[in-house]
């Protein structure tokens, strides 16, 4: 179970939304947008795989390297 978040803000608003009260460090995709481990205390979401994207942040193929789950 994974999923990608893009946008600074957009980021924010979901993280909130779901509930998300912290994040762990799985996997280093890109600089700024690591795979991370959710934990939240709704369990539809805890232990999900997110990837957090700025606008700004990522090479092109930042989508490929988050669906294989490993750095280029």
């Amino acid at each position: 179970r994974s999923a990608v978040v893009t946008g600074g803000d957009s980021s924010y608003h979901a993280a909130r939304a779901l509930g998300i009260r912290s994040l762990e460090t799985v996997a280093p995709i890109q600089p700024g947008s690591p795979m991370c481990r959710v934990h939240a205390d709704n369990a539809a979401v805890d232990g999900v795989e997110m990837l957090f994207k700025g606008g700004q942040v990522g090479r092109p193929d930042i989508f490929i390297h988050a669906l294989r789950g490993s750095a280029p």
